[in-house]
């Protein structure tokens, strides 16, 4: 068995703590992520990053170094005997980053840049953070109010660090399944179309007062195609970016709110039916909190997104939703 040690591995653990200055210190992090985790998907899904940006960050430390760190084989990867040599250096050199971090941090210093709905971050994160902040008093979260489909660029930019997005997911992003939004109409109590109880076709809203969203929600591009797929021409009343409002103004009577989900329908008094087109087929689609992969995960946001993402499949609205991804390893 080879063991590290001798004037060859002293040079080279040298090198490493010389040229760490130089060296992006999430190279060294994910080199002893691999090794601990016996693999590069596993190390990846720890780290939160994508395989390919893992993959990326260890090659170019290797040629740093000028050797080969890991060897990949049928059972996973293992250090090299130049690896094995690096890895007490590295784990110094993360152990020393680390501290240095905690010890010139300040209370407010992680903040998470998170992207969501206007419905959201009313109806859904307001309730998760008032137990969320509380027990995590160093951190401070700035939301980045959107649609879904501004949300995918503002995280393509880098305005924010995780999103509430549709999938499929940007080639750059990693994400955690959520949930499937259906579009829905809800339908004042008194409208002829609120006495039935099943998916509403498009072609029904043909010249009558709808309010909608707006062309930045995913909600309200899907209605727009499936309406000119159907060659019919609701008549737009009014555009808000919270579909709460939405919802309370349909109650009124001023016209059918086409939105995505909510919270809690039950607290308006309005008949929700779900959108189909008008060939019968739903307008719904999967949301996905995702990240940018190509960046370091912080420590906190790993820990909001796990939090995150239970608490929006364990509330009521979310319940009963399967991840389509799940099978898939």
């Amino acid at each position: 068995m080879y063991a590290p040690g001798g004037a060859a591995s002293d040079a080279l653990r040298y090198r490493v703590m010389q040229k760490v200055d130089h060296a992006d210190l999430e190279a060294l992090r994910s080199l002893v992520a691999v090794v601990d985790h016996g693999g590069f998907r596993a190390a990846a899904r720890a780290l939160y990053v994508s395989q390919a940006a893992l993959t990326r960050r260890i090659a170019k430390l290797e040629a740093r170094l000028g050797v080969t760190l890991l060897v990949r084989g049928p059972g996973g990867s293992r250090p090299s005997p130049d690896g094995a040599a690096v890895l007490p250096a590295a784990r110094r050199v993360l152990d020393a980053a680390d501290a240095f971090a905690a010890a010139t941090r300040m209370p407010d210093a992680w903040t998470l840049r998170l992207g969501v709905t206007p419905t959201v971050a009313g109806l859904v994160l307001a309730r998760f953070m008032a137990t969320w902040l509380p027990a995590h008093p160093r951190v401070r979260i700035d939301s980045v109010e959107d649609g879904v489909i501004g949300l995918r660029a503002r995280l393509a930019d880098g305005e924010c660090e995780m999103a509430l997005i549709d999938a499929p997911l940007p080639d750059f992003a990693e994400g955690r399944f959520v949930r499937t939004v259906t579009v829905r109409a809800f339908i004042p109590t008194d409208h002829e179309l609120a006495a039935v109880d099943a998916p509403l076709p498009v072609d029904a809203l043909h010249d009558q007062p709808v309010m909608v969203n707006g062309g930045r929600f995913l909600n309200h591009t899907l209605f727009e195609a499936a309406c000119r797929l159907a060659r019919c021409q609701p008549l737009i009343r009014y555009q808000s970016s919270s579909s709460e409002t939405l919802a309370l103004l349909a109650e009124t009577g001023v016209g059918i709110s086409i939105t995505g989900d909510l919270g809690d329908t039950d607290r308006y008094d309005v008949s929700v039916r779900p959108l189909a087109s008008a060939a019968g087929d739903p307008l719904q689609f999967d949301l996905y909190l995702a990240w940018d992969a190509r960046r370091t995960m912080t420590p906190a946001a790993r820990a909001f997104i796990d939090s995150y993402v239970a608490y929006l499949q364990q509330i009521r609205v979310f319940s009963g939703v399967r991840d389509p991804t799940a099978a898939v390893d």
